[in-house]
């Protein structure tokens, strides 16, 4: 079992949402899309409880705050909710998702 620290709240503001929707419907930036190509786990934190989420094979998730080329966790959408996993699994089993692709 992963125990996170509390400051690793995975639920963002409203108002960091709609900054990340406007930053990445505007093109600020690209979006950080994701295919998996395996099972994998994330962390999804809800009133301070913690829950081990399953992610199927072949999901599309965007990060939403961290390195992937870090050691440590980061901040990814998942269907309308923000969980943590761990970069090494999402650099391991995860395919980058370009932009024109994600449209087709």
């Amino acid at each position: 079992m992963i125990v996170l620290p509390d400051s690793l709240d995975a639920t963002p503001t409203a108002p960091a949402l709609r900054l990340l929707h406007r930053v990445e419907s505007e093109g600020m930036m690209p979006p950080r899309v994701f295919r998996l190509n395996g099972c994998t786990f994330a962390i999804l934190s809800e009133n301070d409880q913690r829950t081990v989420v399953t992610i199927p094979p072949n999901a599309l998730v965007t990060i939403v705050l961290g390195d992937i080329a870090g050691d440590g966790f980061i901040k990814i959408r998942y269907r309308q909710k923000v969980l943590v996993m761990l970069a090494l699994d999402l650099r391991s089993r995860g395919e980058r998702i370009l932009h024109e692709q994600q449209s087709a």
